[in-house]
């Protein structure tokens, strides 16, 4: 059973206060759809899998995603949503990425926080303005967000079967359409 988005607002807001996580989740909710959308994929399920993927990140940062799948997995949601959030921490719950969903989710959390430092750098700060290449350039420079795992981004990519600058692309148009959520 899928939540609406409301509901899975409500369930990620109970356990996150903190803005820039909520933005972030909601960065790679952007980004899933993106990714889906492209792929053929069930956009709703891609969607809440990268809103939800970060639940106990606030309240339980030390064990990561372990609680977080405990709860999505009470809350009755599918299986394969489940794993794709366990798998997106698979060096603390041991849970290995098979699938598609799995792979973009790993791919898109990185992914998407480079996108947004990309628009950061803009004077404009506006994600509208950010393309492909500006991505890929600032991808290279390894002082740049240097927290983002830009070996997860190619690794992500290359499980999809995408090049580089489509994967980006999937995400970034994914991120433009919720430029206003977003904040930039």
């Amino acid at each position: 059973m899928l939540l609406s988005r409301e509901e899975a607002l409500a369930a990620l807001k109970r356990h996150m206060k903190d803005e820039a996580l909520l933005k972030h989740c909601y960065g790679v909710e952007a980004g899933m759809r993106g990714v889906a959308l492209a792929l053929g994929e069930d956009e709703e399920l891609w969607a809440l899998a990268g809103l939800l993927h970060d639940i106990d990140y606030e309240e339980h940062p030390d064990v990561h995603p372990r609680k977080g799948v405990e709860w999505l997995g009470s809350m009755g949601l599918p299986d394969e949503l489940v794993h794709a959030v366990a798998s997106h921490g698979s060096e603390r719950t041991g849970a290995p990425r098979k699938s598609k969903l799995d792979w973009a989710l790993w791919g898109v959390d990185e992914l998407s926080g480079l996108v947004s430092a990309t628009a950061l750098v803009r004077p404009s700060k506006k994600l509208e303005e950010v393309k492909v290449k500006s991505v890929r350039k600032k991808m290279k420079d390894k002082s740049f967000a240097r927290a983002v795992d830009r070996a997860a981004i190619r690794e992500a990519a290359a499980a999809l079967g995408v090049e580089l600058s489509v994967f980006i692309a999937m995400v970034l148009e994914g991120m433009q359409e919720a430029h206003e959520e977003l904040g930039l």
